[in-house]
C-alpha cells in the first residue's frame, strides 16, 4: 500500500555493467559484460511496461577495476547521491 491506500511508487534500478576486463572470477562470468550492457535498456522497458520509474545506475557510477563488478566507495556515493535526486522527481514534497 502506498500513500492513502494508492499504489507506492516503485523505482526499478538497474545496476553499472560490468567491466571488460574482470581481474576476480572471470571464468565464472563469461559474457557478462556484454549481457549487463542490454540489462538497462530491458528493465527500462520493462518498467515503462509495468508504468513504474526506472533508472539507470551505470549513468552515475561505475563498476570497480578491483573486480569489474562491484562499486568502490566513491561510486556508492555518487551513487546514492543519484539515487536520492530520482526519488525527489518522483516525491518532490516527501519529508522523508
Amino acid at each position: 500500500m502506498g500513500r492513502d491506500g494508492g499504489n507506492p511508487e516503485i523505482l526499478v534500478i538497474a545496476p553499472p555493467p560490468f567491466l571488460k576486463k574482470l581481474p576476480m572470477h572471470a571464468e565464472l562470468f563469461t559474457g557478462a559484460h556484454e549481457k549487463s550492457l542490454q540489462l538497462a535498456e530491458r528493465l527500462a522497458a520493462l518498467a515503462k511496461h509495468l508504468g513504474v520509474h526506472f533508472f539507470d545506475a551505470g549513468s552515475a557510477a561505475k563498476s570497480s577495476k578491483v573486480d569489474g563488478f562491484h562499486l568502490d566507495p566513491g561510486e556508492h556515493l555518487a551513487l546514492g547521491r543519484a539515487i536520492a535526486k530520482q526519488i525527489q522527481l518522483i516525491s518532490p514534497d516527501s519529508s522523508h
